[in-house]
């Protein structure tokens, strides 16, 4: 028996629970939705999802984390946040729910501090107040998301280091050879490169950042959230770089071959393509710097 607990937040539901209860056709038997309520800690309303009511009530159900996860499992389990705390140095005299709101309010937490509080193992609600059997569960869309971000940490590194080489190496070289030797190889790069591997770290270092900041936000703090998404729009940049500027130079100088003219067809290339290349370089290297700030978050 399939039974699962996937760790939401407002506005980003519809997926995980299409994807393991759709009607007929669900992954598990007894999916449990936790999505944070997100209100003001005196607040009494308790809202879930507004997609609950398309799928079997005797299926699926989502319980309210009020105002969070962290101070709605606290009740019960004071003891071990207050020895989960003292491993980072973060000492609260007294442990409830409102006193742990307010701590990960401030800045006082820290990335240890929130880590700290992102080890389901060590702080999951007592088995009274579980929703679901498989506690391993409640791990899911954490256990995602780093997985997301040590891809897209290993793609965008990968990718960067693939452009670096070329502004580095290839380029200063090639500039150095005759118009026909240039033109030639220019060319024979150009057919070769889009294989399988550079299709994989060209989709994989915009694709993998995307993904990783709309899954399991809550595995990180703001900041790392933030520069996860900043990541993925420098890729974006890099990319439209890539399919507005380089990509019609190579066309053109494929083109180009049979007019005879290799000293026309480098003077309308190079100069205008390895500009291009270093700005999509530096929107690469930025990329894979930020997702490497951002994993440890």
């Amino acid at each position: 028996m399939c039974r699962a607990v996937a760790e939401v937040v407002p506005g980003k539901h519809r997926w995980p629970t299409h994807l393991l209860a759709t009607r007929g056709q669900g992954l598990c038997t007894k999916p449990a939705i936790l999505v944070d309520s997100d209100l003001a800690f005196e607040s009494n309303e308790r809202k879930k999802p507004t997609s609950l009511p398309d799928h079997d009530p005797s299926v699926v159900d989502a319980f309210v984390s009020h105002p969070t996860r962290k101070p709605s499992i606290t009740e019960d389990n004071e003891d071990l946040i207050e020895a989960t705390l003292r491993e980072v140095e973060l000492h609260e005299p007294l442990v409830t729910a409102r006193t742990v709101y307010e701590l990960f309010r401030s800045a006082r937490t820290g990335k240890d501090g929130r880590a700290a509080l992102r080890k389901p193992g060590d702080l999951l609600p007592s088995s009274a107040n579980m929703p679901c059997e498989d506690r391993g569960g409640a791990a899911m869309m954490i256990g995602m998301s780093d997985a997301f971000e040590i891809l897209a940490l290993v793609c965008t590194g990968l990718y960067a280091g693939y452009m670096l080489a070329f502004l580095s190496g290839v380029m200063p070289a090639l500039k150095e050879v005759d118009d026909a030797s240039f033109t030639l190889v220019m060319r024979m790069v150009n057919r070769k490169v889009p294989g399988p591997f550079f299709l994989l770290l060209f989709l994989g270092s915009l694709g993998f950042p995307a993904v990783s900041f709309f899954v399991a936000p809550e595995a990180r703090d703001g900041s790392g959230a933030t520069l996860v998404g900043i990541a993925a729009v420098c890729a974006s940049v890099g990319h439209l770089i890539t399919s507005g500027g380089n990509v019609p130079l190579n066309n053109a100088l494929k083109s180009s071959r049979d007019q005879g003219d290799e000293r026309a067809a480098r003077a309308a290339f190079e100069g205008r393509w390895n500009a291009l290349h270093g700005a999509r370089t530096l929107f690469a290297v930025a990329a894979f710097v930020l997702v490497a700030v951002a994993l440890p978050r």
